[in-house]
């Protein structure tokens, strides 16, 4: 990826000036930051601050209105707890 954006950059550079090829450079970035600002809440972040209604509703937008999620709910929880276990032991 880091080969086709510089290839891209030089295709374009040899068309615009070099004044406003780093102003290009910042379209993707805008995007980005704009499509951030739509990115739901990680389930098990959500899980992890003990949040579970908004956990829930979460993994059920993620999933599908109709989807069982109760396995994905006890694996995360399981995960949650061995990982809270794990720090707390090497902190």
């Amino acid at each position: 990826m880091i080969c086709t954006g510089v290839s891209v950059a030089f295709i374009i550079g040899t068309v615009l000036t070099w004044r406003t090829l780093p102003l290009t450079g910042l379209i993707p970035c805008v995007v980005l930051l704009v499509g951030l600002l739509f990115v739901p809440e990680s389930p098990k972040w959500l899980e992890k601050i003990g949040r579970k209604k908004e956990f829930n509703a979460a993994l059920r937008k993620l999933r599908g209105k109709d989807a069982d999620i109760s396995e994905e709910v006890d694996e995360i929880q399981v995960f949650i707890s061995k990982l809270s276990i794990f720090f707390s032991f090497f902190c």
